[in-house]
């Protein structure tokens, strides 16, 4: 065997060593769901810190209209610092209309509108507790 492939069998093993530190499960684009594993200490989405459990394991989403160039920064509880550039695709989604529907379908009556409006406010109040949790699982 020759130098270069040598040197270029080295490098790829120490990548793939250095890549299976950090385990990603879920694909990043919109609308999606990413876990992060692998003894992490903490890390950070553009800055942003993410809820890291003893387990070491990281959990964050990305919302149906996320679009763009995000930066993840890992630290291992090693001292190793991965960071990882998430590109999101641009989604398109399939668009359905229904016309000419009859109001009774469309306005709920006034019975509803008491437990609609009861649904909101749990709705609301639950969204408020997002990120007062200690685990990420």
């Amino acid at each position: 065997m020759d130098m270069k492939k040598t040197i270029a069998l080295i490098f790829i093993i120490i990548f793939n060593l250095s890549a299976q530190d950090l385990q990603m499960y879920g694909e990043a684009k919109p609308g999606s769901i990413v876990i992060l594993g692998g003894d992490i200490k903490f890390a950070l989405l553009n800055g942003d810190t993410l809820q890291t459990d003893d387990k070491g394991f990281t959990l964050f989403g990305f919302d149906r209209d996320d679009k763009g160039t995000y930066l993840l920064k890992v630290k291992l509880n090693s001292g190793k610092v991965i960071f990882r550039k998430i590109e999101l695709p641009k989604r398109k989604y399939k668009i359905q209309r229904i016309n000419n529907m009859k109001k009774k379908y469309v306005t709920p009556p006034p019975e509803e509108i008491k437990r609609i409006a009861k649904e909101r406010e749990i709705k609301k109040r639950k969204k408020a507790e997002i990120g007062k949790i200690d685990s990420a699982l």
